[in-house]
């Protein structure tokens, strides 16, 4: 038998770069959001095999994180990470969103 029994996690990841690009989202807004899913407490529950997502545990984390999103902390750590970066702070999508709600 020449087939070969590889396990289907085995395979590569491809991640879709122009799907990502065409986001609209900087550099430093993805980091800040990396951020504040990690502290909101999302990223470790659903580091696990299986994700119970009605769980009020989840639920928490989850209402956590949608508050530090729309603070105005989260606009500042944007605009940190970009100057930390090199970035124009003014292309960042969080920066265009919070000037049109001014």
């Amino acid at each position: 038998m020449t087939a070969s029994i590889v396990p289907a996690f085995a395979e590569p990841e491809f991640v879709d770069v122009a799907a990502n690009a065409r986001s609209g989202k900087s550099r430093a807004e993805v980091l800040a959001d990396l951020e504040i899913y990690r502290a909101s407490g999302l990223s470790e529950l659903e580091s696990h095999n299986t994700v119970d997502f009605t769980s009020p545990r989840y639920e928490e984390a989850r209402l956590i994180y949608a508050g530090l999103r729309q603070q105005p902390g989260f606009q500042r750590l944007v605009m940190a990470i970009a100057r930390q970066r090199g970035e124009a702070p003014a292309t960042t999508a969080a920066s265009e969103a919070s000037v049109r709600a001014q």
